[in-house]
């Protein structure tokens, strides 16, 4: 290894293209779920619901029906790219994504904004469809890249 270069091991660039397409996901997520949560629900489907005497499980059903609908397949579709076309799948890309995601949405877009830094636990059990969407198509991108054959990178020479 020559001195005075910066090499960056296989793994470091898998957890930094992993990282960075969760930035990309990420922002696009935000604008996506500003236009399909704008949406209107028809009243009589909260109004069951109501009637059933529990308003927060439509909410959540809503919430992450849409959101699994938009954003859990556009981070299907960008992690599953990174494994089939950059790099292997592992846990630590897949970690990696997670992190880009979370600290784009929680921390890098309100800054932006300059809007308060929102806390992801200062919400009801009803407001968690967007990480139960990312996490469950980052874990099912992860498991099919591993598990249904498609871990086959470029592999560079």
């Amino acid at each position: 290894m020559p001195k005075g270069k910066f090499m960056i091991n296989k793994s470091g660039w898998s957890f930094f293209i992993s990282l960075l397409a969760g930035f990309f996901v990420a922002v696009a997520s935000v604008q996506i779920m500003g236009v399909i949560l704008a949406i209107a629900v028809p009243s009589e489907f909260y109004a069951w619901f109501r009637e059933l005497g529990s308003i927060e499980t439509g909410i959540f059903i809503t919430e992450l029906a849409l959101i699994c609908c938009t954003v859990g397949l556009l981070s299907f579709a960008a992690l599953s790219a990174v494994y089939r076309f950059i790099f292997p799948a592992s846990g630590l890309s897949c970690f990696a994504f997670l992190i880009g995601v979370f600290l784009t949405v929680y921390i890098g877009i309100p800054m932006f904004y300059g809007i308060p830094v929102s806390t992801p636990f200062a919400r009801q059990w009803w407001g968690y469809g967007f990480e139960i969407a990312i996490v469950a198509a980052s874990a099912a991108a992860y498991l099919s890249a591993v598990y249904l054959g498609h871990d086959h990178a470029i592999k560079k020479a």
